[in-house]
């Protein structure tokens, strides 16, 4: 798995791919870019990219038709291969402000107690910022509850692993 970067859609997703020890590749803004990057750079190489589900999987190379669900889904993740191709796409449901709050509560935690807001909106702001990774409250509050692994973090663990143990030799 070394030298595999995830590509991932949000400031939320790479810090949580990044606290699994894992490298990611970009941000983007959108499930499109994450497509167009997959379909642009990747075209006949292995890719791994990892989605929020707060849209529809999104442009045309995510559409269900093109999509194999690769795995069971577990705890809001699921792991899909493109048809065709060795890309791989993880989906977490809900998005990642609200998978990463489901994982808090299946291990316990609170994030008032690392000084995170306990508004929704206000939450959903930093989890929006493009500073997320220099937010150390927000870096020790998941990295806590990837240290924790909970069932939802564990899901994803296992669809990673999953995702690399059919890249192509």
């Amino acid at each position: 798995m070394a030298g595999e970067k995830i590509i991932v859609e949000c400031y939320g997703d790479s810090l949580l791919i990044k606290q699994l020890k894992h490298e990611y590749l970009a941000d983007h803004s959108s499930i499109g870019q994450v497509a167009n990057r997959m379909i642009g750079y990747f075209e006949n190489r292995f890719a791994l990219a990892v989605i929020d589900s707060d849209k529809a999987l999104g442009p045309g190379y995510f559409k269900k038709e093109n999509l194999k669900v690769a795995g069971n889904a577990i705890n809001g993740v699921q792991l899909y291969k493109c048809k065709g191709k060795y890309h791989y796409v993880i989906k977490i449901v809900p998005a990642f402000e609200g998978f990463i709050l489901a994982a808090a509560e299946e291990a316990d935690f609170d994030r008032g107690k690392f000084k995170l807001p306990a508004d929704e909106k206000e939450f959903r702001k930093i989890c929006k910022r493009s500073d997320l990774h220099a937010n150390q409250r927000m870096v020790n509050f998941v990295n806590a509850i990837v240290t924790k692994n909970p069932p939802s973090i564990k899901a994803l663990r296992l669809a990673i692993a999953e995702a690399f143990k059919n890249k192509p030799r």
